[in-house]
Parts: structure tokens; C-alpha cells; sequence
């Protein structure tokens, strides 16, 4: 191809591998970013200002406040009635509520209750139970009948054989 023939022959993106300003680019950007931060650190090292006195107090002083609002008009109150006083209507007494006796009795009516029954049956079992349940049910009458046993070899009451086999 000829040069002519190439429109966008300066363009970077045209031909990547041949792009001979990338590098001297980035660098001359850094150079510029550093200078740049450098002048803004600097300048005001340079041109220092002092503040003078009469400054100084008048910022370190806060502004009075501004003054309360002025008080509310007085709210007048309108004339309040005599309450009305009400009979309490008269309720008749039922047998089933508790009424406040007018006098003290000088003797105490006692009144004696039939003891309340054991109950019948097994703590912890189904309440009627089970025609021939065991006690503590039938997990724990296993448990317990083997935790009371002797597991000895020397009291069992058949002999034991022991022999040797070729397997």
C-alpha cells in the first residue's frame, strides 16, 4: 500500500505495534501531574499571610444571640361550672360476689375440707393406665431388672463350656 492510499496513517489506533508516542505521553503526564501538586504545596509556603490582631479576636468571638421571642397573650379561661354531685345507683347484692362486711364478726366461720385423695396410678404413666403396665414402663422395668442383676461368670447357674475350633 502506498502512503496515499492510508487515510488515517497518523492515528495510533491504525497501527498499534508502531505507536512511538505512548511512552514519552505517559511520562510527560506524570511529569506534569508532579509539578503541578508541587506548585499548589509551594506557592502557599512561599506567600505566607498572618492574621492580624483585631482579625484574630473578632472571629474567635461568637455573635450574640438573637433575643427570646416575645411571651404568648394570655389565654383566657373560660368560667368552669359547680361539678354536679351524682347519686350512686344501688346495685343489689348477688350471693356469688364478696361484699364488704359492715362489722367485724367475733367469731371466725371455719370451714373444713376433705382431705385431697394420693393419686392412683404411676407417676409419670397414662392417666387410667394400661391393663398389665409394669411400673416405670416397660423400658424401665428391662433397665432395672439388668442394672440389679449380677453379671458374674461364677454365679451363673449352667456350667460353661468353652472349647477350642479350627476355622
Amino acid at each position: 500500500m502506498s502512503d496515499e492510499a492510508i487515510i488515517f496513517k497518523d492515528l495510533p489506533a491504525t497501527f498499534p505495534e508502531e505507536d512511538k508516542y505512548r511512552r514519552p505521553s505517559v511520562v510527560g503526564a506524570v511529569l506534569f501531574h508532579i509539578v503541578l501538586v508541587g506548585i499548589v504545596l509551594i506557592v502557599p509556603l512561599l506567600f505566607p499571610q498572618s492574621i492580624s490582631q483585631r482579625e484574630l479576636l473578632i472571629t474567635l468571638v461568637s455573635p450574640i444571640g438573637p433575643p427570646p421571642p416575645p411571651p404568648p397573650p394570655p389565654i383566657e379561661m373560660p368560667a368552669v361550672a359547680a361539678p354536679q354531685v351524682t347519686k350512686a345507683p344501688v346495685r343489689p347484692v348477688t350471693p356469688e360476689a364478696l361484699v364488704m362486711p359492715a362489722a367485724i364478726p367475733k367469731e371466725v366461720a371455719r370451714i373444713v375440707e376433705e382431705p385431697i385423695a394420693p393419686p392412683t396410678g404411676v407417676i409419670g404413666g397414662v392417666p387410667g393406665g394400661v391393663p398389665g403396665g409394669i411400673a416405670g414402663g416397660v423400658l424401665g422395668g428391662i433397665l432395672s431388672a439388668n442394672a440389679n442383676s449380677n453379671l458374674s461368670p461364677a454365679s451363673a447357674s449352667f456350667p460353661l463350656k468353652c472349647s477350642r475350633s479350627r476355622i
